[in-house]
């Protein structure tokens, strides 16, 4: 009798054990992350749209609310006070924290999302304008002077040969219509965004040229994930469940583009075209995010690829600039506390096939 008792409480704690680990991550542990942005929402941040739409953050454990924020600048105070769990932010101005005399911000960058630096300088396709010397003496709109690119913008100014102070006018112009107003009146003479807002300029018949930057800038890593440092240390596997959950929406992402689309569309109607031909504006949109993932996905297949990775020369190369353009005092700043892929390998850990399958049944 003691023997049936004691085999009947084995069977029933082993069912229970079994019944624990075949619960969805989610139902064992659900993480709160408020998510902050630099910008508007837009087609540059359609991966994560999509991976929070077709649940891959739930699947994860994540629940997930965004917060959109007019410029890095702004967004940055909120990370490192904790207001923000993950944002989006570029960055410069966490290495300029860094500088000797200054209070270094408690942030760590754990995601490179933009491997390509995607800042442009546009000007009308017929501007007598054609190289960053032939601005000099022209005014620059950007989307606030606390965005974080802008002391990029500078830095690149002064190598050809322009004070950024004296020699160029640099003034906000906002995002989406107050810019493209600014730009068609003349009130500017050249735009300075991210490379989504240039191509949807062109798609609604706005006449660009872009440009040409200095090559260097070009490896330079944009807008990518950062957490405070206390994140990292006490719940490491946030950031793993994280960057996965993101990892899955870019697949998703690059296997459906329409599908992307059309979803961001759902989630957040203001971002649909409302007029002109529907099927064209589709095709337009998604020659935008095309163009946007080669600057975020990593080369390979998605067994090599190594998603999230920061080379260590493009923080190099950005104390460089900074400190050469006067920007930062210390050459010496150690940037391996600004950043880590110590999850990089964590990243890519899902079936790639089911994620490709549940991207390409989108509309069907």
């Amino acid at each position: 009798m003691k023997a049936s008792i004691k085999f009947r409480r084995t069977a029933i704690s082993a069912i229970c054990f079994a019944a624990f680990f075949s619960m969805p991550a989610a139902a064992q542990k659900v993480d709160q992350v408020v998510y902050g942005t630099a910008s508007r929402v837009g087609l540059a941040n359609a991966s994560m749209y999509l991976a929070e739409t077709l649940g891959f953050f739930k699947e994860e454990g994540i629940e997930i609310k965004t917060v959109q924020f007019d410029s890095t600048g702004v967004l940055m105070p909120q990370i490192a006070s904790k207001a923000i769990t993950i944002g989006y932010p570029i960055p410069d101005p966490v290495i300029i924290s860094h500088d000797k005399g200054k209070d270094p911000l408690p942030i760590q960058y754990f995601y490179n999302v933009t491997r390509l630096y995607n800042w442009e300088m546009v000007v009308p396709a017929d501007s007598p304008i054609k190289t960053l010397a032939d601005l000099k003496g022209k005014t620059i709109g950007v989307i606030g002077l606390g965005v974080g690119n802008v002391p990029v913008t500078r830095s690149y100014l002064r190598e050809a040969g322009l004070d950024s102070e004296k020699d160029v006018k640099i003034i906000g112009v906002g995002q989406g219509a107050s810019a493209i107003n600014a730009f068609k009146t003349g009130r500017i003479d050249a735009l300075n965004q991210f490379d989504v807002v240039h191509a949807q300029m062109e798609n609604d018949g706005i006449a660009i040229r872009r440009i040409p930057l200095p090559e260097k800038y070009r490896v330079l890593s944009g807008n990518s994930f950062a957490t405070h440092i206390d994140t990292i240390r006490d719940n490491p596997d946030l950031i793993r469940r994280f960057g996965r959950a993101y990892t899955k929406g870019m697949v998703a992402c690059d296997a459906n583009p329409a599908g992307c689309v059309t979803m961001m569309w759902q989630k957040y109607p203001e971002t649909r075209p409302t007029a002109g031909d529907m099927a064209k504006n589709l095709e337009d949109s998604v020659r935008i995010l095309k163009a946007n993932l080669a600057t975020k996905m990593p080369p390979g297949d998605h067994a090599s690829r190594q998603y999230g990775a920061f080379g260590e020369q493009s923080w190099k190369t950005s104390l460089e600039i900074l400190v050469q353009n006067g920007m930062v005092q210390d050459p010496n700043i150690d940037l391996s506390r600004l950043y880590t892929n110590a999850f990089v390998p964590d990243f890519g850990k899902f079936d790639v096939d089911a994620v490709i399958k549940k991207a390409q049944a989108i509309g069907k």
